[in-house]
């Protein structure tokens, strides 16, 4: 039962207990006694016991799950500088650094390095999933490049395409299948089909 506020004729110098209330000064009723019976009762303090003994096991619970694991070039990367991160749709997380592109499948690394078929470079700026969800890799000083699958890469370069330049910023992909690309002093878009769009000023 909740207390509720009564207004004495006289000021009261001492509490005053009048049908099972306690009255406090002029104007307050501080109590119900009905409504402390139950605070009292001890299987209240029982449960309250017994829930102030799984805090501890609570909180380490949830200690556990979100705690931070840390990975370095002990735990398989081939260098501690991640450039960029980016999941794919089979769940893997992709790190680009300074020295190569690894997937990582949750326990252990792969690792991808410029080779023939493979990457055009090993230094990775940035990296985005396109439309059909294919993995895009930018790179610092060779281009750009898409992943095929079990290994293998399909390279951009200024070199061998109508890429204005190998030093890609950043990469993002846009509904209608095209990939955008910044580089330092050019945007393009490219959009499989008709290749390389240079954005113009104007």
């Amino acid at each position: 039962m909740a207390s509720t506020l009564i207004r004495l004729g006289a000021k009261h110098d001492k509490p005053v207990i009048a049908e099972g209330r306690l009255y406090l000064g002029e104007e307050a009723v501080a109590l119900n006694f009905g409504a402390i019976k139950p605070l009292v009762d001890p299987r209240r303090w029982i449960q309250l016991l017994a829930l102030l003994m799984a805090m501890p096991m609570v909180w380490g619970q949830w200690h556990r799950a979100s705690a931070f694991k840390a990975y370095n070039q002990e735990s398989g990367l081939a260098q501690n500088s991640v450039t960029a991160i980016q999941t794919d749709s089979h769940g893997f997380l992709w790190f680009g650094t300074q020295d190569g592109l690894h997937r990582f499948d949750g326990k252990s690394f792969e690792l991808f390095r410029p080779k023939p078929g493979g990457l055009n470079g090993g230094f990775i700026s940035d990296l985005c999933l396109d439309a059909q969800q294919r993995l895009w890799v930018a790179t610092l000083q060779s281009g750009i490049n898409v992943y095929l699958g079990e290994g293998r890469f399909q390279s951009w370069s200024k070199e061998n395409s109508g890429l204005a330049e190998n030093r890609i910023s950043f990469l993002r992909a846009d509904p209608e299948q095209g990939v955008w690309v910044a580089t330092s002093h050019h945007l393009q878009r490219f959009d499989g089909l008709q290749g390389w769009e240079m954005l113009r000023d104007g």
